[in-house]
């Protein structure tokens, strides 16, 4: 849990401000609707109304603008005074911007600006309140891990006349993580949207990765996503040339990522996840979350510390790191292997009995947890004893949490358990785990985990429950020579490419006898977007 006493002021206020070329691009497009009247509704100090001073277009549209920080509103009001000798009209106003729209009924020709970052267990409850009250009157939720930008987004979007336009920078996560996608839906169906993101962060100093909200609403509905290298590359956009594609180009349950795709591939995608023989992996199988120790180095054990306390009778085998089960298949020897690597490959079941009755050496053993304060992690303090890990199983198929250019379906031959770094996943019946575990591996189930997953700094890409269970998989008979050329590659260490080529091969083109035109779109697809969340180009 983070607490509002740990957060640096400017955090808390969400006052990372708009870099001038940011907001003289966004004005420029907002001022191609010839507007009349304007709203930002969180001005900061100004950075728009500077812009709309600089440029002092034809009309002089009338500027409302909003600023909750007092010495804020007084910069800007001191930018206004710009604009107004241009010969403009507008006011700016001290005050919480959420409050004052819950009985405000005023439309706009443009809105934009740059809505505070604020996580809502950091503002106070009448601004907690106003925003829940602005998005239930669109039918929208105010999940937990939202922040303060959306209901300005929604607001804004809402209050916007026909052929209107909503300029603004947001977070990248309105793209793809889980509780945006009632969000992503709602803009949809308001007209064309357009998105433009960046290879380099604009706000370095808070390592929060933007883009670009465009919205022109309308009867014409549309998404596309337009990907730049940096702000210098605004000054030569077209963004009125943006094409956009239908909402539904993309496969159900696909994040707004995969609107960077070309037409071409969209299409490609849509054509193969709607073959017959490719399933939604829901229906292929159950995933839930791996064994939660709440001090995986405390309960997972090597072989030396097993030794030492004598712990033999209570560890059960298990993997948690990708390096210890790299291939296809996890088996005794492995686990052997990572035993003599000096892996932790024990994880300890201890019993829930009172602590005199266990044996000495596990006593010392808990004693030395205790002097490292384990018993008062959280999944630790709420059972009784903290020592005595719930849910203890193994499954017959793993799948790690997090990967980096691809990922993979294990076959668990060794029923080794796993921590909650690795899924526990177990098929449906009449769906054999050695056909599942091939199956996983081609570019199209590839391309679904892109679509479906979100990724983090430095490139990982993360799946959770509710987004593997919209995954889209074929599956095939697995032979033993497709299993055994597929596990020999990743062993091996092949290039992820390299891997696909086999995959794609055995699963695609001869199980399903997709023709080689569709498969190769796919593979471009997947290459496109691994690349670009990896940050690397080509």
């Amino acid at each position: 849990m983070q607490f509002a006493s740990n957060q640096t002021p400017d955090k808390l206020r969400g006052g990372y401000y708009t870099p001038l070329a940011l907001a003289d691009f966004l004005l420029a497009w907002g001022l191609g609707c010839e507007p009349q009247q304007i709203l930002e509704p969180s001005c900061g100090d100004g950075a728009f109304l500077d812009a709309l001073a600089r440029r002092a277009p034809a009309g002089t549209p009338h500027i409302q603008a909003m600023e909750l920080l007092p010495a804020e509103a007084d910069k800007a009001r001191v930018t206004l005074e710009r604009y107004l000798a241009a010969g403009g009209t507008g006011e700016v106003i001290q005050g919480d911007y959420l409050r004052h729209a819950i009985d405000d009924d005023s439309t706009y020709d443009l809105v934009l600006g740059n809505p505070p970052y604020v996580r809502y267990q950091y503002l106070g409850a009448p601004t907690i309140q106003a925003a829940q009250a602005l998005l239930t009157r669109w039918g929208l939720p105010l999940p937990r891990h939202a922040s303060s930008w959306a209901p300005f987004v929604v607001d804004g979007a809402s209050r916007l006349r026909p052929g209107g336009r909503l300029a603004m920078v947001v977070p990248a996560e309105l793209l793809q993580v889980g509780y945006t996608a009632p969000l992503r839906q709602w803009l949809a169906g308001l007209g064309l949207v357009r998105i433009i993101r960046f290879r380099t962060l604009v706000f370095p100093e808070v390592q929060q990765e933007v883009v670009l909200l465009l919205l022109e609403r309308g009867e014409r509905r549309g998404v596309r996503v337009l990907e730049l290298d940096s702000l210098r590359a605004l000054a030569e956009l077209d963004a009125e040339g943006i094409a956009c594609v239908a909402p539904e180009a993309l496969p159900k349950g696909a994040k707004w990522t995969g609107y960077a795709l070309e037409p071409q591939a969209l299409a490609a995608a849509r054509k193969a996840f709607e073959h017959p023989e490719v399933h939604s992996f829901d229906q292929l199988a159950e995933v839930c979350v791996g064994v939660v120790t709440g001090a995986n180095r405390f309960f997972c054990v090597d072989d030396a510390t097993v030794s030492a306390h004598g712990l033999e009778p209570a560890v059960l085998p298990m993997f948690g790191r990708s390096a210890e089960a790299t291939g296809l298949r996890f088996t005794a020897e492995d686990h052997a292997a990572n035993r003599r690597a000096g892996r932790r490959a024990w994880l300890l079941d201890l019993p829930s009995r009172p602590r005199e009755q266990l044996p000495a050496p596990w006593q010392r053993y808990l004693a030395a947890g205790e002097a490292e304060d384990l018993p008062s992690r959280y999944k630790c303090r709420v059972r009784e004893p903290w020592w005595a890990v719930p849910s203890i199983h193994a499954a017959p198929v793993a799948l790690f949490k997090r990967c980096h250019a691809t990922t993979r379906l294990i076959l668990n031959e060794a029923w080794a358990h796993t921590t909650d770094t690795v899924y526990r996943v177990t098929p449906r019946q009449g769906v054999e785990p050695r056909d599942l575990v091939l199956s996983f591996l081609n570019s199209l189930t590839m391309l679904s985990v892109e679509l479906c997953g979100r990724s983090y700094g430095g490139g990982v890409l993360e799946l959770i429950p509710s987004e593997i269970r919209r995954l889209r998989v074929p599956v095939v008979t697995a032979s033993d020579g497709a299993f055994a050329e597929m596990d020999g590659l990743l062993r091996a260490g092949a290039a992820p490419e390299t891997v696909l080529d086999a995959g794609d091969r055995w699963v695609l083109e001869r199980g399903l006898g997709m023709d080689s035109a569709l498969i190769a779109d796919l593979r471009g697809a997947w290459l496109a977007l691994m690349q670009r969340r990896l940050g690397r180009r080509g």
